[in-house]
């Protein structure tokens, strides 16, 4: 228990150290200090950005209190230990799913000017997404229906491609396609 909750406890602060170091370098710099407003974000009023910093700040904070949750983790009682690794799965759940939305906006908007780009990336994202989610909540609610039907959703997906290209195979063997198409014909037209 000791080693699951020293990895966790790692984990969440590399998430608390990156989206610290996010939210003092924002994407699109800060403004001069000749400007109206000095040391503010060029990019302040540009929506993308906004969803930028809501994300990274809450992927910060509960990276945070996973990790003072986590502290607990330590403890010589086995009861308080095992709270604190079940408490902090979701929080760390919260956080890496935070600080991926706010990288998704601040690539967004740092290629913005082009929006087939910014589409692709959004595509992109979203199937990522969609795949760490069902994998931490496979990981923190290991033993839920909805937990397994994750797991086997996620290994049928999985195994599609290795299918479709084991089925691929086959129908590229030589001759495969000649006896598809391979009629008999009557004498005259051979």
């Amino acid at each position: 228990m000791k080693d699951q909750v020293n990895t966790r406890l790692l984990v969440a602060t590399v998430v608390a150290t990156v989206t610290l170091a996010a939210g003092f370098t924002f994407p699109g710099g800060y403004n001069a200090s000749p400007d109206q407003y000095p040391e503010t974000a060029t990019i302040l009023h540009h929506r993308v950005f906004q969803l930028f910093v809501i994300f990274d700040m809450l992927a910060m904070y509960s990276s945070i209190l996973a990790v003072v949750v986590l502290l607990w983790g330590h403890s010589s009682d086995f009861y308080i230990a095992e709270q604190a690794y079940i408490t902090a799965g979701p929080l760390l759940m919260m956080a890496l799913t935070g600080m991926s939305v706010a990288f998704l906006a601040g690539v967004s908007v740092a290629v913005s000017k082009l929006s087939w780009l910014a589409f692709l990336l959004l595509c992109i994202a979203v199937f990522f997404l969609v795949t760490v989610v069902m994998v931490l909540g496979a990981l923190i609610f290991p033993f839920s229906k909805t937990a397994m039907c994750i797991v086997s959703l996620y290994y049928l997906v999985e195994a599609l491609p290795e299918y479709a290209i084991r089925h691929f195979r086959y129908k590229n063997k030589p001759g495969f396609w000649q006896s598809l198409f391979d009629v008999s014909l009557p004498i005259n037209y051979r």
